[in-house]
């Protein structure tokens, strides 16, 4: 049972080691974006239109929940009124 547990144990700090040099490298990488000539050069139009498609999803998603509200409060004042 002791050897089982300490395999587990040391396979769970293998995995987190891991995800850390992953966290790691991800946060290195996007400090260097913007010391890279591509960024600098002007070529921001993919980062543009992820923000400009979440902006559009958020705007999209609001709408929707109004027309949701709406829909249930004419809903309950039919009910009221049976």
């Amino acid at each position: 049972m002791r050897k089982y547990r300490s395999q587990r144990i040391q396979k769970t700090l293998i995995a987190l080691s891991g995800a850390a040099l992953a966290s790691t490298m991800m946060f290195t990488s996007a400090q260097n974006i913007s010391k890279s000539d591509n960024f600098a050069n002007g070529n921001t139009t993919y980062y543009q239109t992820k923000i400009n498609s979440q902006l559009h999803k958020a705007v999209k998603a609001k709408k929707e929940e109004k027309h949701i509200k709406k829909k249930n409060k004419i809903k309950k004042k039919v009910e009221e009124s049976l």
